[in-house]
């Protein structure tokens, strides 16, 4: 089984979430977008640390699918509240980023 690119994979979670952020926000797509990386780069030592343990079965999808989501309350979208949106409309692209992000990990893992 071949060892998965990180590095890869984080460029397609980034152009992935930019790409949401642009269908999601159009009046605030900046803000998404600077969120949405934000997010990507504050959990990136982890992110990595969980997929390769994913990949080598040291940990099962419900594992990484926990460990993300214990991540959740740490995430802020601090650009998207700045401009005026409303909390629960950030939590929701919050929610919908992780979803991305373990979608798209179980993917390339190959579950």
């Amino acid at each position: 089984m071949p060892v998965i690119n990180f590095q890869d994979l984080f460029n397609q979670l980034k152009d992935s979430i930019i790409s949401f952020a642009k269908l999601s926000f159009r009046q605030l797509t900046d803000e998404a977008i600077t969120d949405g990386k934000q997010l990507l780069e504050d959990t990136k030592d982890k992110l990595q640390h969980w997929t390769e343990l994913l990949e080598q079965g040291a940990i099962t999808p419900e594992d990484f699918e926990m460990l993300l989501l214990n991540e959740k309350d740490l995430i802020q979208m601090h650009a998207l509240r700045q401009a005026g949106l409303t909390a629960i409309k950030a939590e929701q692209f919050r929610d919908s980023i992780l979803n991305i992000i373990t979608d798209t990990i179980f993917h390339v893992v190959g579950l």
